[in-house]
Parts: C-alpha cells; structure tokens; sequence
C-alpha cells in the first residue's frame, strides 16, 4: 500500500500542536543544584513561576505562607524583588517528589550512600539528617537534603537562601 500524501501533512501539524502545548505548560526537568526545581528558579518573579507552574494553593503555618503548586508538586515561598517591594521573587523552593533529579541522578528518594557519591555535601546529623551542598560564598542560594534517619533516604530537596 502506498503512503498518503496526508500523513507528512498530520505529522508535522501533530508536532506543531505538541510544541505548543509543551511550549504553554513547559516545566523544566530536574534539580539545577543552588538555582533551581523545576520551573521555580531562586529570585525568579512569581507571574512566571505561576505561568509555568498553574494554579497554586496557600499553606500558611507560624504566620509565615508557602504556596504550594500541585501540578508540579513544589513549595516556594517569596519575599519582595529587589526593584519593587510589589514584585514578589521566589525566595526558597522545595519539593518532595521523587520527579526532580540532579544532573546526576540525585533526588527524592535516592539514598545517603548515593547523595554522597554523587553531590559534595555536608551532613548534619539529627531526625532528619540535613545533607548541605554548599557554595563559596556563603551569602549566595544553596541545596539542602532531608534525608530519614531511620531509612537513610532522601525526603526533600530545597533551595534556600545562603547568609547568616
């Protein structure tokens, strides 16, 4: 049977659609250590964490609001931009889900043995375990790991502020 002539024709409107529909809802894959989870980038404005991300829910607990995103299952909580106290930025970012991986494989889920081979941190230890990847400059954003005490696994990935 020969080839239709349409199905080049469905093929390539097929990929236009696709790249729209992937252009409109993009969410960036993986955990760039001590910048980024997904679509939420430290210090990125929240209109377009909120474009990448959908909808998100308050959770508010000891006065303080983290916004939840369920589609892309992250916590950010925001703090003024540095232009505009009207212009909120993402001033941390966390997730629990085992989606977000490092470069090297490393996220939710991945054990101690495997966070330490694969990423330079430094552990703190207690309930939970907090892992470390630290930058130079310690006024800059870093990666923290909550790791289980009792099963040696990853529980959540942040990017926090740096600073004392």
């Amino acid at each position: 049977m020969a080839p239709s002539r349409r199905t080049p024709l469905l093929v390539a409107v097929a990929g236009l659609l696709w790249g729209t529909v992937a252009a409109a809802g993009t969410v960036r894959p993986g955990i760039a250590l001590d910048h980024r989870i997904g679509p939420a980038t430290i210090g990125e404005p929240r209109a377009q964490i909120e474009k990448d991300s959908g909808r998100a829910v308050a959770l508010r607990s000891g006065g303080k609001t983290l916004w939840f995103y369920p589609r892309v299952d992250i916590y950010v909580s925001y703090a003024p931009g540095p232009r505009t106290r009207l212009r909120r930025v993402a001033f941390s970012v966390l997730t629990r889900s085992a989606r977000y991986k490092t470069s090297s494989g490393v996220g939710v889920g991945s054990s101690l043995r495997q966070l330490r081979r694969s990423v330079t941190v430094r552990c703190l230890s207690g309930n939970p375990i907090v892992c470390q990847h630290e930058r130079a400059n310690i006024d800059l954003p870093f990666t923290v790991f909550d790791v289980d005490q009792r099963t040696k696994r990853v529980t959540a990935v942040a990017i926090v502020p740096g600073g004392d």
